[in-house]
């Protein structure tokens, strides 16, 4: 069965409008995920603090940027031995902190 043109016109911009309402569902679905650079920040601190006691190290600074997407943020400490120390902590709903490297 072939479609004429009109029917034709009519599939395209159904499946146009069609692509459009996911696209915009998912941008308004994903908006709510956004976290301020302000609050990664002070949620990185958060992290860090945390694990600073535990292991028994002293905070430095969390930048407020997360060029990976992936929740984690580069922070410093500093060792007893006063090594410097790069950390990944966690911001948002994830906490925690993964130490990078020593210096």
């Amino acid at each position: 069965m072939k479609m004429t043109k009109l029917e034709t016109i009519l599939v395209v911009v159904l499946v146009v409008l069609g692509v459009g309402i996911v696209a915009l569902f998912f941008l308004v679905l994903n908006k709510g995920e956004e976290i301020e650079p302000k609050q990664i920040r002070s949620d990185a601190q958060k992290s860090l603090a945390e694990f600073a006691k535990s292991a028994d190290l002293q905070t430095i600074d969390c930048v407020s940027q997360d060029p990976d997407k992936n929740k984690y943020v580069e922070c410093t400490a500093r060792d007893k031995r006063s090594r410097l120390l790069t950390l990944e902590c966690a911001y948002g709903k994830n906490k925690g902190c993964k130490i990078q490297k020593i210096w």
